[in-house]
């Protein structure tokens, strides 16, 4: 009996320790919230910056100033331009004119949207 006592006292003793192991931890984790929450806002901020940034037109995103889209779609106006597959033959002969085939594109899809502006509604010089 008298070992089965000490043996409780001993299982007590043992689950306070790790009672008082797991308090320490919370607090060192309270400890680093705040420094964590600082990293995490500064991330979304830095994301949301760059976001706010970036200009679209007609739903692609443009490298500068949106002028090369400007320029597709201005382009597949002029020679109205009816199907993808017209302004996919951009691509073979000008494999570097993402942003003007794109603008080609959102001719194509909707020929009653301008060139005039973004996304957003700024100007395109």
């Amino acid at each position: 009996m008298r070992e089965r006592v000490q043996d409780q006292s001993a299982g007590r003793s043992h689950q306070s320790g790790n009672r008082l192991r797991s308090s320490l931890e919370d607090l060192e984790v309270q400890k680093m919230r705040p420094a964590n929450y600082l990293v995490i806002f500064g991330l979304a901020s830095l994301l949301a910056a760059g976001a706010a940034h970036a200009r679209e037109f007609g739903g692609y995103e443009c490298t500068d100033d949106c002028s090369g889209h400007k320029a597709g779609y201005d382009w597949a106006e002029r020679r109205s331009i009816r199907s993808l597959g017209q302004c996919g033959d951009i691509l073979h002969t000008s494999p570097n004119s993402t942003s003007f085939y794109e603008g080609c594109k959102v001719y194509v899809e909707d020929s009653s949207r301008g060139s005039d502006e973004d996304d957003d509604g700024d100007a395109i010089d």
